[in-house]
């Protein structure tokens, strides 16, 4: 034990404890005691045992020390305790002196006390009267107060007032002056009644201040039943006001009022408009609905009229706000965000559902339920709108990059595959994205589902949920509404496209090729991978009550099918319509010696062959009969008189027609339109047989004279040394072609065979770039032109791009682009080039993209290479000319003549061209005569060009700019140093070429020379019009010319 603790049991045991009780250190000491009789400091010390003990244990020296140390210790408690009296003494002394303070005070106090009590019953009499006066007072001054109450509008109080003093009023109102303060007031609450009706009446008045006034009119003893009807008509010019901004907010976002502008009119977003219904409307009607439950429907004989009354009043409006909140969600639907719709279907549901604690007969959770459902169903239907509008503009751009990608000379086979690869990519890509969405939307229902009002109620709603949310979202919405029926959109997609493409030969059949691969690839292997990734993100297990895997390939597998044979019927088609017309507008009878084979039939093989690289892009080998080993020596003896004696057209005594016969029927069926197999011989075989067919039919229907069967000869010929490459069976060519000649003799007026030898001398003498004109034209043109420097124009469509039915898809291709574009950067010095073009400057400009001059819209307007614009009209007539111009683009709009009829307006500014390639037949005449009414109301000549109206001015063309664009670059005297070169496919082209030659001094006239391009619509290059020597094929020839030009000019 320390010397504090035991200093201070010390103490404790001399003065005591304050409470008498023992302290925890003295109940130690006394339990240690007990074992230590010898311990100073314990309560049994036991003097005569410890100095008995210590005697007998310590030496003489250690007893002294153990004295001085108790003399020391005594003394030191001594001091402390001397200490502890003084510091007390003082407390003792102040506590003594309050008690006779007390004394003194309890004495006076005693003596007021009783005075106090011998007048507290007058203070209560006194009290009594003075708290009538104040009633008597308040009585007296209550009319006053009420008039007052009324002034400040305060009625509230001066209800109050009144129904305070009613009682005392009526009980003393045989006194006079309570009489007539009883009068008075009633004039008075009659007055304050009206008031209060004029606010019921009030159109701007708050529903909080309506259902004030009604509770104040009850008060004030009106029929709560007529009341009940008043107070819910006046609630409704409240409600119908907060409807009506909903309204008005929806006509702002309907599409047809988009694109007003209006200073005053602010377009909300949904979660504003939702905001603001629910702020407005529904706090509105929930406060009406439960203020006339605490004010109306109370237990009595009333009580289901009135909850009826207000369930159709509420019903009503409810329906009202479920119509213009699913109108604007339908709207946001369609042109808005999928976080924001779903967010703001989350705020409406959580508002809404209270009113359910209200009115439970409105059965509000039900119908927010339903419309979630919609909405939900809707945002689905739009997303695959979204789906199936980008599906048709990944055709679109298809379709385009295919019209810039020309096959030919150089073409990759590869390129083709890249443009599926493209498609296929874009499509994954933009279901990924939108799986990605709607997946959000499934993230916000499940926020909704644990932050529902509802859901802290009904257990029962919680499994309701979720069956809305798997089977009706994820499932039906979701994997059907979306995915199933964006793949069975594809596949509808693409038959449909087939089938007008059947009806449109210009259009390129490579896009059909392309979707039966595409397809083929769905049922190989997209299909399963698309469903896949859906199955997984939406949890999707059950799929018992899902559309099947296996169905939906088996539709691909089925719709490529269709789509393949499609292809091979158009393409075969295309390509065989070059024979048929080729056939069709030749004259064979009058026809002369042979000289070549003609260049349509060195077109239909070029075609075939790119075709068959095409295919062989995105199609296997597949298997082919085994060729003879002596192809191409049959080939080159099939149609020798010699060694084939028993043709119907060699000489023989058996009739011809007889022997045609009889080897028909030994000959095996051959079935041209059949359904093909997913390999490229099977696919070329089909076309082919198409082609050859179309060939005989067209044979058969002519009458040939001696070189026109000859011609045959030498045209089937040809064709056969390459078209037994693609088929998987040669003997199927072999046959066709012997039926082409077999029947060409049969029609012959003088069927005498060329020889053999003759045939193959006629074949290997075709020219080369030229196909009308010989070679030694070519040449003799080229080294004249070498002798100067060289001004080169060159037409636009159909000399550097074939043209196209649709003008905004006409591009060049890669290896003209190429072409060009060396031309200009490796002659620039030697040669000036300029674009000359019907179309505006600026559309040339943007296709083109090369630092040459450029001319449009037939001569009226051109731009040098530095950027300066020129026009070749006055001021004031290019003015007028756009004034005209627009004013009969206006009216082709006006009487609907652009793409809603199927016809296409190319607007130059200064010109206008309208196509009617894509106008249905049926419709075609009565659009063309109200096309050309427009164009001659304007005052301009209808110039009818190749599928298309050209509305021009008449005064310039494309000479005039010719001639101020040499004059500009070359100087005045341009034709002394440059010879000209002007490329262009239409009659115009060459009338402005020949004008152009008119306007030059007579010794330079033949420094200008024209090369015409076969336009697009003419199959045979002989039957092109034209008084010039030299005219190419196509865009080809031109590239090749180009290249020409490099090497003899770089």
């Amino acid at each position: 034990m320390g010397d504090q603790q035991r200093k201070r049991v010390m103490l404790e045991q001399y003065y005591g404890r304050m409470d008498g009780s023992n302290s925890p250190d003295e109940t130690i000491v006394q339990n240690s005691g007990e074992n230590d009789k010898c311990d100073l400091d314990s309560a049994s010390f036991n003097p005569e045992k410890y100095l008995s003990k210590i005697m007998k244990e310590k030496s003489l020296a250690e007893l002294m020390d153990t004295e001085n140390e108790m003399v020391r210790q005594i003394r030191s408690l001594d001091n402390e305790m001397q200490t502890l009296v003084y510091e007390n003494y003082n407390k003792f002394i102040d506590a003594t002196d309050t008690i006779r303070k007390m004394k003194t005070d309890f004495k006076t106090m005693e003596s007021e006390m009783t005075e106090l009590n011998g007048r507290r019953n007058e203070i209560h009499r006194l009290s009594s009267v003075h708290q009538l006066l104040k009633k008597l007072q308040f009585l007296f001054e209550l009319p006053s107060r009420l008039k007052k109450c009324i002034e400040i509008q305060s009625y509230s109080q001066a209800v109050r007032y009144y129904l305070k003093s009613k009682r005392i009023l009526e009980k003393y109102n045989d006194m006079t002056s309570f009489k007539i303060i009883q009068d008075e007031c009633e004039e008075i609450v009659v007055d304050l009644t009206e008031k209060l009706k004029e606010q019921l009446s009030g159109r701007d008045v708050s529903t909080r201040t309506l259902s004030v006034a009604v509770d104040l009119l009850l008060q004030l003893g009106e029929p709560s039943v007529t009341l009940g009807e008043e107070y819910l008509k006046h609630a409704q010019l409240r409600l119908k006001k907060d409807l009506e901004k909903l309204e008005s907010q929806v006509d702002r976002v309907l599409p047809s009022n988009l694109n007003e502008d209006s200073e005053s009119s602010v377009h909300m977003d949904v979660l504003e408009y939702v905001d603001l219904g629910c702020n407005g409307f529904i706090t509105n009607m929930s406060l009406v609905c439960s203020s006339y439950q605490t004010l109306f429907v109370k237990p009595d004989a009333q009580q289901d009229e009135k909850s009826s009354l207000l369930n159709t009043f509420a019903q009503e409006n409810i329906q009202r706000f479920m119509y213009l909140i699913k109108t604007r969600i339908h709207t946001e639907v369609e042109i808005g965000s999928t976080t924001f719709l779903v967010r703001a279907l989350d705020r409406c549901y959580r508002k809404m559902v209270p009113l359910d604690q209200l009115i439970p007969s409105l059965d509000v959770t039900s119908q927010s339920l339903q419309f979630i459902t919609t909405a939900s169903q809707s945002m689905c239907t739009r997303y695959l709108n979204l789906l199936k509008s980008h599906f048709a503009e990944s055709v679109t751009q298809l379709r385009q990059d295919i019209a810039t990608y020309q096959p030919g000379k150089g073409s990759s086979r590869c390129s083709l595959a890249d443009l599926l690869y493209k498609l296929e990519n874009s499509i994954v890509e933009k279901l990924k994205s939108t799986l990605t969405s709607l997946h959000l939307s499934l993230y916000t229902f499940d926020i909704m589902q644990k932050h529902s009002f509802l859901h802290k109620y009904s257990l029962a709603w919680k499994h309701k949920h979720e069956a809305f949310v798997q089977k009706s979202f994820c499932y039906l919405d979701v994997r059907e509404g979306v995915l199933v029926n964006f793949i069975k959109h594809i596949f509808d997609f693409t038959i449909e496209l087939s089938d007008k493409m059947e009806s449109k030969s210009c259009q390129s059949p490579t896009v059909l090729l392309l979707l039966s691969r595409l397809c083929m690839d769905y049922n190989e292997t997209s299909i399963t991978y698309i469903l896949s990734i859906a199955d997984e993100q939406f949890s999707i297990t059950d799929k018992s009550i899902l559309t099947p895997v296996a169905q939906l390939c088996s539709t691909a597998l089925s719709t490529a099918k269709k789509i393949l044979n499609q292809y091979v019927k158009v393409q075969g088609l295309h390509i065989s319509q070059m024979i048929r017309k080729s056939v069709e507008t030749r004259d064979w009878i009058s026809t002369i010696e042979p000289r070549n084979v003609r260049a349509v039939m060195k077109r239909v093989v070029e075609d075939i062959t790119v075709v068959d690289n095409q295919i062989g892009a995105l199609y296997e080998e597949g298997r082919k009969s085994d060729r003879s080993s002596d192809s191409s020596k049959r080939t080159s003896s099939r149609y020798s008189i010699n060694n084939r004696p028993s043709r119907p057209f060699a000489p023989s005594n058996v009739d011809s027609t007889l022997m045609s016969n009889i080897q028909k029927l030994f000959s095996e069926r051959i079935d041209v339109f059949t359904s093909v197999e997913f390999s490229k011989v099977s696919i070329m075989s089909g076309i082919i047989k198409i082609l050859l067919k179309t060939f005989l039919e067209a044979v058969r229907l002519r009458t040939f004279g001696k070189y026109g069967f000859q011609q045959i000869q030498v045209d089937s010929h040809y064709i056969q040394l390459y078209l037994w490459r693609f088929v998987s069976d040669e003997n199927m060519v072999h046959f066709l072609l012997d039926e082409v000649v077999s029947s060409a003799a049969n029609r012959c007026l003088d069927a005498v065979n060329m020889d053999q030898s003759l045939v193959k001398k006629k074949i290997t003498s075709m020219p080369g770039i030229t196909r009308y004109s010989t070679n030694n034209q070519l040449d003799s043109l080229l080294k004249k032109l070498k002798q100067k420097k060289l001004i080169l124009f060159l037409d636009f469509d159909g000399t550097m791009a074939p043209v196209n039915e649709v003008p905004d898809n006409t591009f060049m291709s890669h290896c003209m682009r190429d072409t060009f574009e060396k031309l200009v950067a490796e002659t620039s010095e030697k040669i000036t080039t300029v674009v000359i073009s019907g179309r505006g400057v600026r559309d040339v400009m943007a296709r083109v993209q090369a630092r040459v001059c450029y001319s449009g819209s037939h001569g009226v307007e051109y731009r040098l290479p530095d950027g300066t614009h020129c026009s070749t009209l006055s001021p004031k007539e290019l003015n007028d000319l756009k004034s005209r111009v627009i004013k009969v683009k206006a009216g082709m709009h006006k009487r609907r003549l652009s793409k809603e009829s199927g016809g296409n307006i190319e607007d130059k500014e200064t010109s206008l061209t309208w196509h009617y390639f894509l106008v249905p037949e049926d419709k075609k005449d009565t659009l063309q005569k109200v096309a050309r009414d427009v164009i001659e109301e304007a005052g301009f000549e209808v110039i009818d060009g190749a599928g298309c109206y050209e509305v021009r001015t008449l005064t310039v063309n494309k000479s005039h700019a010719m001639l101020e664009i040499a004059k500009k670059m070359c100087g005045e005297k341009w034709f002394e140093s440059h010879n000209v070169l002007f490329l262009g496919d239409s009659s115009g082209d060459e009338d402005s070429f020949h004008e152009l030659v008119k306007s030059l001094p007579d010794n330079q006239k033949s420094c200008a020379h024209f090369i015409r391009v076969k336009p697009y619509d003419i199959v045979d290059i002989e039957d092109v019009d034209t008084k010039v020597d030299i005219v190419f094929d196509d865009t080809e020839d031109v590239r090749d010319l180009l290249s020409t030009l490099i090497s003899m000019y770089a």
